[in-house]
């Protein structure tokens, strides 16, 4: 059995620097290089490349006016022995900007 802790940490880590807006620490998030995505409910988060991710998170940033950031229900799966591989988590916020933070 995979312990899931590490991996929950990383998601409170994640709304902690989504509440302060603090992009450079939520970037720290991410695997080094230019090898990840986002993907979000407009058309325009759907980008990859560590430019184009700040981008759209910096974008989130200034225009969101809600600050409290919960997850409404995480959903992960381990398969094997690998690391994570499905994530599908939900913040609970109706923060517009928020609401943009689905990951799958």
């Amino acid at each position: 059995m995979t312990n899931l802790e590490p991996i929950l940490a990383t998601l409170e880590e994640y709304a902690h620097a989504h509440c302060a807006k603090d992009l450079e620490r939520l970037m720290t998030l991410f695997v080094d290089g230019d090898a990840i995505s986002l993907i979000g409910t407009c058309g325009d988060e759907l980008c990859s490349g560590r430019s184009a991710v700040s981008s759209v998170l910096a974008r989130n940033f200034r225009d969101a006016t809600a600050t409290p950031f919960e997850w409404g229900w995480k959903d992960i799966a381990v398969h094997r022995e690998a690391e994570p591989k499905i994530g599908r988590l939900h913040p609970a916020s109706t923060d517009r900007c928020c609401n943009r933070q689905h990951f799958a």
